[in-house]
């Protein structure tokens, strides 16, 4: 494709060789499946591959089950503004959690989670955090307290 004398071709390619994978990630994930409600509700800051944008977007890879093992970590996860505000019902932010977790976690450690359910999003889904970073550093710490209750040698 040439335009005002220039070939376009070169350029044409490389992006098609940097969006390629990209859009046919996009094609397999299908509309209402949370691969799709990744796609369109999470990716934009926390990336393909989870890895989010240290120290303001969390990566998501590893990072997934203090969350999980604490009431206040669950909670944490369904309030988290880009969940909350999801225009998704409250059983696709279940679904796209549940997603999440067995995607980007580290399956030694969230291989045997209770999932998300439609009930919890209802339940959280609806109260704002005024402050972020510190609900996250509250679930972190009683995921640290919880750990230290269980460990051998704890009364």
């Amino acid at each position: 494709m040439i335009v005002h004398g220039t070939d376009l071709r070169p350029a044409l390619w490389r992006l098609l060789l940097l969006w390629g994978p990209a859009l046919s990630a996009s094609a397999a994930a299908t509309e209402g499946s949370p691969a799709f409600d990744y796609r369109m509700n999470c990716e934009g800051c926390h990336a393909i591959g989870g890895v989010g944008a240290e120290p303001h977007v969390p990566a998501l890879t590893a990072n997934l089950a203090p969350f999980l093992q604490t009431a206040q970590g669950r909670e944490y996860l369904v309030r988290v503004p880009g969940v909350r505000q999801a225009s998704i019902s409250d059983a696709r932010v279940a679904n796209l959690l549940n997603y999440v977790i067995i995607r980007f976690g580290d399956p030694s450690n969230t291989s045997n989670f209770a999932p998300i359910t439609e009930a919890e999003v209802a339940r959280y889904r609806a109260r704002p955090y005024l402050n972020v970073p510190a609900a996250r550093q509250a679930a972190l710490d009683a995921h640290k307290a919880n750990t230290a209750d269980t460990s051998p040698g704890a009364p």
